[in-house]
């Protein structure tokens, strides 16, 4: 059993998706994407660098862009929410339910509160699903070498070659114009053909492809629930808390 939003409303369920979005990261200082401050809220929205497209003659700009974003990760703390989640999440998957945790952050700040294991593992096991990859990753530019650093903490990586035909290298996250992390998006969608709630945390839930998700788990009944402060996110949730995640996440999820 599990309660996620209040006695008087209980949500019971034994399969669940979470996605979390920036939002639950923004108490660790680290900015969203499109919200009030966020990393895609200057002039001109997203910039043009951060297109696929614009590669390779853009590289520079990547660098400099996500580089800065990486030393703001690796010193940034994990949440009060990140940490009451991932032990909720070790006490359902304790108690036979299954959970699967799909973020669409590029921070490593789950894993961090998540027991030792395999990159990637969450509670007892289960794996945190990044459906835009991570910042600590490093791929070479050239999609056709097999070049690629996990767990890269450099601060300038730019400025070291591909370890395997000495290239350049750029950020291994998903740049606008590519496609998100097929493993992730399979675990989500594996999930919506039985789940029973979906709860999304942190994420306004209006973009391709949670917001497709909203509609799968629409047509199998199972109820959804968003956790964003802003009035204006929400359209199509059965509930939407007006709180943040660090507010939020201990009301919703009984431990």
């Amino acid at each position: 059993m599990w309660i996620l939003i209040a006695p008087a409303h209980p949500c019971v369920g034994r399969k669940i998706l979470v996605l979390s979005g920036a939002g639950i990261s923004v108490a660790a200082g680290l900015p969203t994407y499109r919200g009030h401050g966020g990393l895609y809220t200057g002039p001109g929205g997203v910039p043009s660098f951060l297109y696929a497209e614009s590669l390779p003659g853009s590289l520079p700009e990547v660098w400099q862009f996500w580089g800065p974003f990486r030393d703001r990760v690796r010193t940034a703390e994990p949440t009060l929410a990140h940490r009451h989640l991932s032990a909720w999440q070790a006490a359902r998957t304790a108690a036979g339910d299954e959970v699967t945790l799909v973020t669409a952050n590029v921070d490593d700040l789950h894993e961090r509160v998540a027991p030792a294991g395999e990159a990637g593992a969450g509670p007892a096991g289960s794996r945190v699903h990044h459906l835009h990859g991570s910042v600590f990753t490093t791929t070479c530019l050239d999609s056709s070498c097999s070049g690629r650093v996990d767990g890269d903490r450099r601060s300038d990586p730019a400025a070291q070659p591909c370890g395997v035909c000495g290239g350049p290298t750029r950020p291994g996250m998903v740049l606008f114009g590519e496609a998100v992390d097929l493993n992730a998006q399979w675990a989500a969608r594996q999930m919506l053909r039985q789940c029973e709630a979906f709860l999304a945390i942190g994420t306004s839930g209006t973009v391709s492809p949670p917001y497709g998700w909203l509609r799968c788990a629409r047509d199998v009944g199972a109820p959804s629930i968003l956790v964003n402060p802003d009035p204006a996110a929400g359209d199509g949730f059965d509930l939407h808390v007006r709180l943040d995640a660090d507010t939020a996440a201990p009301l919703l999820l009984e431990v």
